[in-house]
């Protein structure tokens, strides 16, 4: 799956969107569609100077093609919405998911660090109790010599 799919549905989503980023369907679709326009601006001017039933048969034809290329067009929009809004929620699903764990992160760290003052706190009455002890040692042994 991708680094940032989530489900089956999101990773064919990102494969789509990259497949579409390398090969760019659009682009043929898109020059036939400008051509098929230019075409019926000529047939239509055409139609204008003397009106046939070849020539409005084939502004029809022209202007159906036109129509089919647009509404292909369009679908191929809505669908690249549809991925790149599942992407999207990946993405965002990602960065929640980042913040989860950079939160227990910093509690994790919070709690090293207070561990880490306690040990010192304890080190440090171990050392105390240390030199009481040996204090301690040494005054009974100056009072136990006596004179």
């Amino acid at each position: 799956m991708s680094a940032y799919a989530r489900t089956p549905e999101s990773h064919a989503a990102w494969q789509q969107l990259k497949h579409n980023v390398a090969h760019r369907p659009d682009e043929e679709q898109r020059a036939r569609r400008q051509r098929g326009t230019q075409e019926l601006h000529r047939l239509l001017a055409q139609l204008q100077e003397s009106p046939t039933p070849e020539r409005l048969e084939r502004f029809c034809r022209v202007s159906e093609e036109v129509t089919s290329l647009a509404e292909q067009a369009f679908l191929r929009t809505l669908d690249r919405d549809r991925q790149q809004d599942m992407c999207i929620a990946d993405l965002q699903a990602g960065i929640e998911n980042y913040r989860r764990q950079f939160d227990e992160h910093l509690r994790l760290v919070d709690f090293v660090h207070q561990q880490h003052v306690l040990a010192l706190e304890k080190q440090i009455e171990i050392e105390r109790r240390k030199r009481v002890y040996a204090e301690n040692e040494l005054r009974k042994a100056t009072t136990h010599k006596g004179p």
